[in-house]
């Protein structure tokens, strides 16, 4: 009976990095569907109204991507989305309570001394620029992309590194360009 035991704690035991791995593969997989989510909402959007759901080029901070958040659900009951069309559905289990402080983040609503932002996989805030300029170059981390609008995630180290660092550092961020 311990012989078996012990076969089978090995056999676990070697089974336990390709399961990280694999777990690890269908986060990068989930922040990149959502990335491709909110882009093909964002070029619908764009193709009803003409303008993006922002007047600005630069990385977007918490108050305007609540905003972002608001035309792209069809909540916002102000402007920006007069026709209330839904181009974005984000699930309640994507949202997660962040500081106030943060910079960006696709969620914002305002809930006390807390921000709710939708999240990645590792509980990090999307992120969006857009090229309000009409010069398809859009502001991102370290520089530019050739793109009417950039929404990337830093990956599982949070960390978004500039596009000038090495390869290797950037591997783990997901982005839409």
């Amino acid at each position: 009976m311990l012989v078996v035991v012990a076969c089978i704690v090995i056999l676990l035991g070697l089974l336990m990095p390709a399961a990280q791995g694999v777990l690890k593969q269908v986060d990068k997989a989930k922040a990149s569907t959502d990335i491709a989510t909110v882009s093909v909402g964002l070029r619908q959007y764009y193709n009803d109204y003409g303008v993006w759901p922002t007047n600005t080029s630069a990385t977007l901070t918490a108050p305007m991507l609540q905003d972002v958040y608001l035309i792209l659900t069809g909540s916002n009951q102000n402007s920006g989305n007069p026709r209330h069309i839904v181009y974005l559905h984000i699930k309640a289990k994507d949202l997660k309570g962040v500081s106030t402080t943060l910079s960006s983040g696709l969620y914002p609503v305002s809930a006390g001394s807390a921000t709710t932002n939708w999240v990645d996989p590792w509980d990090h805030s999307y992120m969006m620029s857009f090229d309000t300029l009409g010069s398809n170059s859009t502001i991102i981390p370290g520089g530019t992309a050739n793109a009417s609008f950039a929404v990337w995630s830093g990956g599982p180290d949070g960390a978004v590194d500039n596009a000038s660092t090495t390869a290797a550092k950037n591997s783990d961020n997901i982005v839409s360009w």
